[in-house]
């Protein structure tokens, strides 16, 4: 038939050299370095929090129960804990965060879910810090 020819198609090598372009490639390694450090670090984080949890687990067990100690004493308001937060700001130059909500638990999922590629990396690294410690 005269109008149903096949077009020549491309062989695979030539398809693939059209849709990976290696310049486009190291373009977008160049820009995401920045997260590609910022990732590295928070597996560092998470790497020597493990290792310390895993190291130190008696010491931070006896820090946990000596500060849920100070805030039962201050429940039953034997002793009055208060942080001058607004100092802490100052000390560090820091201005305090616009918080959408007041319960933490929603500021710390909404953190999460933004940052979810942090969280990946950090949870690795902690749990390659325990594995190790």
């Amino acid at each position: 038939m005269v109008g149903s020819e096949m077009p020549a198609s491309e062989s695979g090598l030539q398809t693939v050299k059209s849709r990976v372009n290696i310049k486009d490639l190291l373009n977008q390694v160049y820009e995401s370095k920045d997260l590609l450090l910022e990732i590295g670090m928070w597996a560092c984080i998470g790497f020597f929090a493990g290792y310390l949890l895993k190291r130190y687990s008696g010491i931070i067990a006896l820090l946990i129960l000596f500060v849920a100690a100070l805030a039962a004493l201050n429940q039953i308001e034997l002793i009055t804990i208060t942080i001058n937060w607004h100092s802490i700001y100052e000390f560090f130059g820091v201005q305090p965060a616009l918080a959408t909500t007041d319960n933490l638990t929603t500021f710390v999922w909404d953190w999460t879910r933004s940052n979810i590629i942090l969280v990946i990396s950090a949870v690795v690294g902690f749990l390659v810090g325990l594995r190790i410690g």
